[in-house]
């Protein structure tokens, strides 16, 4: 047995879970490195090749599978803390954070080498809230009109479902393969003909059906009720228009909502490769996405521009500056712990100024993550620049609180988002 196949344990159970938790809250955890450890963890016997997680997650190569693992590996590492041993030529192989090698086998450069998941992180994986990679269906480019129709059937029936039948010949796969149930719906994105690139509504998906399969009686109840209801999809039912072989896909729709402001479709992510959805040129078609808990805060809430609400934080930062020590404490154990959500652009927080002075306060002018002194001063006012991050994301209801933030250098500050 060389030393990649050697199984030792290199750290616990809990010391596993505590490490992918704290890569998690440090915004390092994106959703292609958890499908990467599901895909893992869920391969039989634990093991899996490069070349096999390619074909399965639908990467271009082994070699980005690879690439990705490691850098994964090392976050975690980094996390525990761990370091491999270097091989002969000083090279260190990260992967061994997460794995070790099938059995002893030299390691090969063509993707078959295959990895088998060290046992206690399997064990991690297993009781792994996966809620985070539920899926959702993306629809590009439904004519508004159809869809005013639905918001006022809604109204006329005090609720109820509705249908859409979006263009085009092939099935929507995600769909047939996993049926929605009034009880197990799929959320429904949807863009609009006139604003391709945003999403405009929100549904949820109760039923899939293939308008080639429904029986005389089904059909002739979807007929009465579009008849009542929706009369513009008549002539698409019944195969009038656009010509046999189109709109297969009969989809029953509810609580269909307009949002009150449209985000970028580009924040929804694909499942088939975990990028961003590109900006769309012309209507027509569909995608399996992850889901997003946050688009509601579109559809409540108020509106501020992005310039607005930074200019009232800084001017309550500049407040809370000036206020005596025991002053800034009653305040914040006075103040909420989950911050107000607000509409701007993106999507952003009411933040706590108390919280940002006490937390520049506390770090004393030396970043709490590498211990290096701020790279330079503030022009304003003449103070060390750090900058205040959450631990746990406010996105994924972190609390605004000092103890789930750190004032980080600009450098830490990033390779935490983006390293």
């Amino acid at each position: 047995m060389d030393e990649y196949s050697d199984p030792t344990p290199i750290a616990t159970v809990q010391q596993f879970k505590a490490a992918l938790l704290k890569v998690k809250n440090m915004g390092g955890l994106a959703q292609r490195d958890l499908i990467l450890l599901r895909a893992h963890c869920h391969a039989a016997k634990h093991t899996i090749s490069s070349f096999q997680l390619a074909k399965e997650l639908g990467y271009a190569s082994f070699g980005v599978v690879n690439i990705r693992y490691g850098k994964l590996a090392r976050k975690v590492a980094d996390s525990l803390p761990y370091t491999p041993k270097p091989d002969s030529k000083g090279n260190f192989h990260w992967w061994r954070t997460l794995s070790y090698g099938n059995d002893g086998t030299p390691q090969t450069d063509d993707g078959h080498y295959k990895w088998i998941m060290r046992p206690e992180l399997v064990q991690v994986l297993e009781q792994w809230n996966w809620e985070c990679l539920s899926t959702a269906l993306f629809i590009n480019g439904i004519y508004d009109a159809v869809l005013k129709d639905i918001l006022a059937a809604q109204v006329a029936q005090g609720g109820g479902e509705s249908f859409l039948q979006p263009y085009k010949g092939s099935v929507i796969s995600m769909l047939k393969e996993n049926p929605p149930t009034p009880a197990s719906p799929v959320p429904l994105y949807i863009s609009t003909t006139e604003n391709l690139s945003k999403i405009c509504y929100t549904a949820e998906i109760v039923k899939w059906e293939d308008k080639r399969e429904l029986s005389e009686s089904r059909r002739q109840t979807v007929l009465g009720y579009l008849e009542t209801y929706q009369s513009k999809e008549c002539a698409l039912f019944r195969g009038t228009k656009l010509g046999d072989g189109k709109a297969v896909n009969l989809i029953t729709v509810r609580n269909l909502r307009l949002l009150s402001i449209w985000p970028p479709a580009a924040l929804l992510t694909k499942k088939s490769d975990g990028l961003p959805l590109k900006e769309r040129k012309r209507a027509g078609g569909w995608s399996e996405v992850f889901k997003r808990a946050d688009l509601g805060v579109f559809a409540i809430s108020r509106a501020e521009t992005e310039a607005m609400c930074n200019l009232k934080l800084a001017d309550e930062v500049q407040r809370a500056k000036n206020l005596a020590p025991d002053e800034l404490q009653r305040r914040l154990a006075a103040a909420p712990r989950i911050p107000e959500r607000v509409q701007i652009i993106s999507v952003g927080y009411r933040r706590n100024a108390d919280v940002i002075v006490s937390v520049l306060s506390r770090a004393n002018g030396i970043c709490e993550r590498c211990g290096k002194t701020a790279p330079f001063l503030r022009k304003s006012d003449g103070t060390p620049f750090l900058e205040v991050h959450h631990r746990k994301p406010l996105a994924e209801d972190g609390e605004d609180t000092i103890e789930n933030a750190l004032a980080l250098c600009p450098n830490c500050h990033r390779e935490v988002h983006h390293g």
